[in-house]
């Protein structure tokens, strides 16, 4: 009976996570794309940084990010980035089987997910930050590198920055997947 639970596991597990299994800098995906609703700032913890977050509209098709950040002392190498979304379902947000959690250099100069500054006008390029003013503008998203097999709905993504276990920002950012064929039937 162990080993039968224990080969249930692992079938769960490979259905719950072969989203992220596979390799993503080789990946291209087309079915969905993922489109901005609102955000929320939750905490930031004023020793450490005060930041200005807006996503205003410039035409009625196209939006401006614009992220401003004052760092008020040197952030050091042991920082992590915990990244986790909750799908809309029953009139609420529920947990998801999506749990992200990385070192933010290598989160933002490797590319995973298609989250890079190379296409982004930023001066925010060294790592660990150092004391000073930063910003990020029109964050530019390659939706071809996000993880496959997303289903489609409205999401919830919570984002902690810890700085050696000290809570520097919580930020939820609300999002929804919806297919790029317009012929897709989507059941929540």
């Amino acid at each position: 009976m162990k080993s039968v639970m224990s080969n249930i596991r692992i079938v769960y597990y490979f259905v719950l996570f072969s989203t992220f299994a596979c390799d993503f800098p080789k990946y291209f995906q087309n079915d969905y794309v993922m489109k901005y609703e609102r955000h929320l700032v939750h905490f930031y913890n004023e020793k450490y940084i005060r930041y200005n977050l807006t996503y205003s509209k410039v035409s009625k098709t196209s939006r401006r990010f614009l992220f401003t950040v004052d760092v008020l002392q040197d952030i050091g190498s042991n920082i992590k980035v915990v990244l986790e979304a909750l799908k809309f379902t029953s009139n609420e947000y529920r947990r998801f089987g999506f749990r992200y959690e990385e070192h933010p250099c290598s989160f933002t100069f490797n590319s995973p997910f298609g989250f890079s500054y190379k296409n982004s006008d930023t001066n925010l390029t060294t790592c660990p930050t150092k004391k000073g003013s930063y910003y990020l503008r029109d964050l530019n998203l390659d939706q071809s590198k996000f993880p496959p097999f997303v289903p489609r709905g409205r999401f919830m993504l919570n984002g902690y920055l810890y700085v050696d276990d000290i809570l520097l920002t919580n930020m939820s950012f609300y999002i929804k997947i919806v297919p790029t064929d317009p012929l897709e039937v989507v059941i929540n």
